[in-house]
C-alpha cells in the first residue's frame, strides 16, 4: 500500500514538474503504447481492453489537437490538426470494426512525430 502511494506521489511530482515540451512527449509515447495495447487485445477478441485503451489514445489526441497553437505553428500545426483528426479517425475504425490493423497504423503514424518531437527537446534529455 505504502509503495503504491509512493509511486502515484513520484508520477505526480514528475507531471507538475514537467516542461511543456516533456508533457507533449509523455503524451505521444502514452498514445503509441495504448495503441498498441488496443491492437493487441482487438487480436484477442479482448473488447473492454481494447475499448478502454483507445478511448485513452484518442483522449490524448484530443488533448494533443487542442494545444496546438495555430498562430505560432501555421501550416505545420494545421498539417499536425489534420494528421491527428485522421488518426481519431482510424481508432473509430479500430474500435466499430475490431480492426486491430487501424490501431497499429496509428501507433506507426505517432511515432516519428514523438522521435522528432524528442529530438527537438531542449537540451536534447531523455525524459522519463
Amino acid at each position: 500500500m505504502y509503495q503504491q502511494a509512493a509511486l502515484e506521489n513520484y508520477r505526480r511530482l514528475q507531471l507538475e514538474t514537467a516542461t511543456p515540451h516533456e508533457l507533449v512527449e509523455r503524451l505521444y509515447v502514452a498514445a503509441i503504447r495504448s495503441c498498441r495495447a488496443a491492437a493487441k487485445a482487438l487480436e484477442e477478441d479482448n473488447k473492454d481492453q481494447a475499448h478502454e485503451a483507445i478511448h485513452r489514445a484518442q483522449d490524448i489526441l484530443t488533448e494533443l489537437m487542442a494545444a496546438l497553437d495555430f498562430n505560432a505553428g501555421g501550416e505545420v500545426a494545421s498539417h499536425l490538426h489534420q494528421l491527428y483528426r485522421y488518426m481519431y479517425g482510424r481508432l473509430v475504425t479500430a474500435q466499430v470494426g475490431s480492426d486491430p490493423a487501424a490501431a497499429k497504423e496509428v501507433a506507426d503514424l505517432l511515432s516519428p512525430i514523438a522521435e522528432a518531437w524528442a529530438e527537438i527537446r531542449p537540451g536534447n534529455k531523455p525524459v522519463g
